[in-house]
């Protein structure tokens, strides 16, 4: 799910699926349930075990140097994930399935500069059943189990530094997710 032409274009020369979400844009005026919707529709069609989707917005923000856009568009992307995982939790219920969520970026971009800047992303992953636990009252749900904890609770450039992946180049992006996913179903084979 992808509105905007630069990840459009990479999506379909590496031959991925293009999502459509209708009012999906590449800019202030996207529609951020409607890519949530998107994506839950096409998990429940099946076929897929990875989902992409793209926020433009916060980025546009920190150009325009807007610290009330870029904090408007992180809450709705926070409304945006909690829908997520409530509908992919349900999904993966019905499916017998564990999913999870990735959120990061490819760049930072502080209003204060409105430019791109050399600071690490943040990265952050987890399984959906923990986040919704969590979601419904019960914070224990990131610090305990067979998960991989860690005592960060601050989603920003600075703070995830700390967490237990530590730094890592963009090129291990996809070996850490794919190992998540393979802890995941280990566990639910158990």
């Amino acid at each position: 799910i992808a509105p905007t032409c630069l990840i459009r274009g990479l999506g379909t020369s590496l031959e991925i699926a293009i999502v459509e979400a209708k009012g999906g844009t590449g800019d202030y005026n996207t529609n951020l349930d409607s890519k949530a919707d998107a994506a839950l529709k096409t998990f429940e069609q099946g076929g897929y075990d990875l989902g992409f989707l793209h926020v433009k917005a916060v980025d546009d923000a920190g150009h325009d140097k807007s610290i009330d856009l870029k904090i408007e568009f992180l809450e709705k992307i926070d409304s945006m994930m909690e829908r997520l995982a409530y509908g992919l939790c349900d999904l993966g219920n019905t499916q017998g399935v564990k999913y999870a969520l990735c959120v990061t970026g490819d760049h930072s971009t502080p209003v204060e500069y409105g430019d791109h800047s050399c600071e690490p992303v943040p990265f952050a992953m987890c399984s959906v059943d923990r986040m919704v636990e969590c979601l419904k009252g019960d914070p224990t749900q990131f610090r305990t189990g067979g998960y991989l904890c860690d005592q960060v609770e601050i989603f920003d450039e600075i703070s995830t530094v700390q967490g237990a992946l530590g730094r890592f180049q963009g090129s291990e992006v996809m070996s850490i997710i794919k190992r998540f996913s393979r802890l995941l179903a280990n566990q639910q084979s158990q």
